[in-house]
């Protein structure tokens, strides 16, 4: 809040007014008698005349006046008057600033609060069915693919630029030794998959960055909470953290009072992480791999680790003599899918 103000002693003959004030000393139980001045300060609100509230008097001094720039929509007037009683107002009209801000929905968001509800209400009434993957979540696919490379574009999953943007981070797996591995392995700093993986070769520029990304995705996916805030992502680089929420949450309609927005992961944008996941690891192993190890860290059983590979045209088959069941998918071709899964998701052959 700007306030404004002249002293009296501009308008006031000295003659007339002189203004004083007593300052006791609490020790000597004495009083000092200082000259002081008077100050009228009234609130500036937007859009005010400051001359005219003020009565400057026009002595060809030149007055600094504040610039304030007034509200020009009711959203502007409603967060100036929000900031008033932050300022100024009692505990029971900040209690109530409070709660309006939590119960807000604004009629242009109305859709997309709808929607995030849904969402919300999706992930809450338990885990998403196993055996309905909807089109939504597996990526784009080439039914023509000639090879297993040219079933899914990896950019659907990490783009080139978001790739350059975490080649910095990722390169500590560039530079990991035996030793410094081992550490990682005994504190568990990272999933086992992606220490079974290194160190990667000096010339592989995009395995350091897979891994790297990796590493979050799987984070994030064994989150047991429904909603995710930024700081929960604070050990992710700042690309990392914006390529998560924008792909496997939505915001909540809700936001905190402290300004800070929790995002929502349903059960629909969960199920979309594992399948990115699933088909990040099959670029990393060359389209065919032991799942024994990823599962673990998903902390997922054979059944719908299975089914969620299957949805992306993987043959999974059982290791022989292996106790407790070990599975391996590779993507073959022709490209094999279940029906669920089919509904328009495939990619125009490029001519």
């Amino acid at each position: 809040m700007t306030y404004i103000g002249s002293t009296m002693d501009s308008t006031v003959s000295k003659d007339v007014m002189k203004l004083h004030v007593g300052v006791v000393d609490e020790a000597s139980k004495k009083m000092s008698i200082l000259p002081a001045s008077l100050s009228a300060m009234l609130p500036l609100q937007p859009g005010d005349n400051v001359k005219d509230k003020l009565d400057l008097s026009d002595d060809g001094e030149e007055d600094e006046v504040m610039d304030i720039a007034t509200p020009k929509t009711a959203e502007e007037k409603t967060q100036q008057q929000y900031r008033l009683v932050e300022s100024f107002g009692s505990e029971k009209q900040k209690r109530l600033l409070a709660n309006a801000r939590r119960s807000k929905v604004d009629t242009r968001d109305l859709d997309s609060s709808v929607n995030n509800s849904l969402l919300a209400a999706e992930y809450q009434s338990g885990e998403d069915d196993s055996s309905n993957v909807t089109e939504n979540v597996i990526p784009v696919y080439n039914a023509d693919a000639k090879t297993p490379s040219e079933v899914y574009n990896i950019n659907d999953v990490i783009s080139p630029a978001e790739t350059a943007g975490l080649s910095g981070p990722s390169r500590i797996f560039q530079m990991a030794t035996p030793k410094l591995i081992d550490q990682w392995r005994a504190d568990k700093t990272y999933p086992e998959y992606v220490l079974c993986h290194l160190p990667t070769g000096e010339g592989d520029e995009d395995g350091p960055v897979r891994l790297y990304y990796l590493v979050h995705l799987i984070n994030c996916y064994r989150r047991k909470r429904k909603t995710l805030r930024q700081s929960d992502l604070a050990s992710m680089s700042d690309t990392a953290q914006q390529m998560i929420l924008s792909r496997y949450t939505t915001p909540d309609v809700h936001a905190t009072c402290d300004g800070h927005v929790s995002h929502v992961m349903s059960g629909r944008l969960r199920d979309k992480l594992l399948c990115h996941i699933l088909l990040l690891a099959l670029f990393i192993d060359n389209f065919s791999f032991d799942v024994t190890v990823l599962q673990k860290d998903l902390q997922l059983d054979n059944t719908r680790i299975g089914e969620r590979l299957r949805a992306l045209g993987c043959k999974v088959s059982v290791v022989a003599g292996t106790k407790p069941t070990a599975l391996t998918a590779k993507l073959t071709i022709p490209l094999s899918l279940p029906k669920s899964a089919k509904k328009s998701r495939k990619r125009k052959r490029n001519t």
